[in-house]
């Protein structure tokens, strides 16, 4: 009922009905049908776009985003009506969004976050430090990311370090212009961990590792597979038992997941981990897209490394442009980020695999 009232509002057919539409026929919200949990969250945040796409200008559509982004049901409505008010509602939205940094979602407060750096204004930035404050690790590292779009540095997600910083620069401080995605300064990684070079940036990861027949060539002296192996490996042994979660994937022609999901990384949990890494063996095709899927549906995953030398040959999915949209649809809401490797130069994939990290709010390397 509650999503009903709030669809119809201002005249839209509400989302239970199977009715509506325009004079062509075709409806302007979906039914849902008996939809019911995700399904109808699903239904919720695509009715949004579709309202969107077809009146965005006028203030009755901006004023139901705006409602929606606070008071919708479904976390996946409130993070998409988040969205798509900005960048063009930005300014008129921003009470919404410094409201939706109370939501119980994290999803919801890192649309919320992002949102923000349309903002270009100093007392933005001033509210991002508190956030660091009161935010858990992974959520900082967005706001970190946020920060840098916003100033043009890259400070990690200290919040003393960013507020001695801006002791310094505050008195004549302006934003500047907003960077485009391929221009996004290189975060910070401080101690912290990396794999690649990247910095883990989360607590529950999985490792994607090609397997398939192209791994065994050399580089350097060394098959590529011997060399992830390798710095997986060296990876493994810094995880915390206190903090992380992992799983690995090996991918040929199908995924061979090392556990069903996230295991916690105790020491026992790593020694069996690292003699599945030393099983793996070339074989097969490389099958992505399947392999992505299956890391995106482990519980409460926060980061995906994915790591190969070429471009997708097998599994649901092997265009490229195919796999980019399904994924940019499906994580929208689950704000995963995917950092991909690719490893042994020459990879004709390349250009996919930076796109999949920048789309995806991940970082992207060419080993």
């Amino acid at each position: 009922a509650r999503a009903d009232s709030f669809l119809a509002a201002r005249g839209a057919p509400p989302v239970s009905s199977a009715g509506g539409g325009d004079a062509g026929g075709s409806s302007l919200v979906p039914s849902l049908g008996t939809a019911t949990g995700p399904s109808l969250a699903a239904a919720q945040a695509a009715a949004m776009r579709a309202l969107w796409r077809a009146d965005e200008g006028s203030d009755a559509t901006v004023a139901r985003a705006m409602e929606a982004a606070v008071d919708g049901l479904e976390w996946q409505l409130r993070a998409t009506a988040i969205r798509l008010l900005a960048p063009k509602h930005a300014g008129r939205a921003r009470a919404v969004f410094l409201r939706a940094l109370d939501d119980d979602k994290r999803q919801v407060r890192i649309a919320a976050y992002e949102a923000l750096t349309w903002v270009r204004k100093p007392e933005t930035v001033t509210r991002l430090f508190d956030a660091l404050e009161e935010e858990d690790d992974y959520v900082s590292h967005f706001i970190g990311d946020n920060l840098a779009n916003l100033t043009g540095v890259h400070l990690g997600i200290d919040p003393q370090t960013w507020r001695t910083w801006w002791g310094v620069v505050e008195s004549d401080f302006e934003c500047p212009d907003r960077p485009s995605n391929d221009k996004r300064p290189t975060p910070a990684s401080g101690t912290m961990t990396t794999y690649y070079n990247i910095p883990l940036r989360a607590n529950r990861i999985a490792f994607l590792i090609d397997l398939s027949g192209s791994m065994g060539g050399k580089v350097k002296g060394v098959t590529k597979l011997k060399a992830a192996k390798t710095e997986l490996i060296r990876v493994l042994e810094q995880l915390s038992p206190k903090h992380h979660f992992f799983n690995i994937i090996g991918f040929g022609d199908r995924p061979i997941p090392y556990a069903p999901d996230l295991q916690r990384a105790t020491k026992t949990e790593i020694r069996a981990a690292i003699k599945y890494v030393n099983r793996l063996r070339v074989g097969g095709a490389t099958n992505i897209y399947d392999s992505l899927e299956m890391a995106m549906d482990m519980s409460e995953l926060e980061s995906i490394f994915l790591l190969t030398d070429g471009a997708p040959s097998a599994g649901a999915y092997t265009r490229t442009g195919d796999i980019l949209e399904v994924m940019r649809r499906n994580n929208s809401y689950l704000r995963i980020r995917i950092n991909t490797i690719s490893i042994g130069g020459g990879n004709s994939g390349e250009s996919f695999m930076k796109r999949l990290a920048t789309q995806n709010w991940g970082s992207s390397i060419n080993q």
